[in-house]
């Protein structure tokens, strides 16, 4: 095997486990206590196509933000949450950025969620940010869902995921 197809190799299978890692491609559905509404990971990568995630971004990159989204209830299974939001707040608690699914301006919808073709209580969720969107400084990210129309009326909220974003 010469070394060029070695490095494809290797890098392809660094993305293929960050691809399981991210989005859940393999999961087990909790049991137990665990088994609740949740987001089990939240990472952020430097465009759509990269392979690892990172917390520091410049104000020229195309920042990914992706979550899984856990839903119990088998009635939600494959089913669109209700809303799906995302928010970025500096790191006194100010909101400096908002997304929302359903927004009528297409500039805020760049959040979106697709569900899992392997286990169908999952969703991962993407929330989109383009070059210059942040500008610099430190952010928390968050993801907000309103469970959907079939189960419990519920609000879930991800744990913040702290990024940096520097002048270039």
């Amino acid at each position: 095997m010469n070394r060029v197809s070695w490095r494809w190799m290797h890098t392809a299978a660094l993305m293929l486990g960050v691809l399981v890692v991210t989005t859940g491609v393999v999961r087990a559905e909790p049991s137990g206590a665990a088994n609740i509404r949740q987001f089990p990971v939240i990472a952020a990568f430097s465009g759509a196509e990269a392979p690892l995630p990172q917390r520091t971004f410049l104000t020229s990159d195309t920042i990914v933000v992706r979550t899984a989204y856990y839903d119990p209830a088998d009635a939600c299974a494959g089913i669109d949450p209700v809303s799906v939001k995302f928010f970025v707040f500096n790191l006194e608690g100010q909101l400096v950025l908002g997304r929302n699914r359903d927004a009528e301006d297409p500039a805020l919808r760049d959040v979106d969620n697709i569900s899992d073709e392997i286990s169908p209580k999952y969703q991962t969720i993407t929330a989109l940010l383009n070059p210059g969107a942040l500008p610099a400084g430190s952010y928390n990210v968050v993801f907000r869902v309103e469970a959907c129309p079939s189960g419990d009326p519920a609000v879930v909220v991800s744990d913040f995921y702290s990024i940096e974003v520097s002048a270039p």
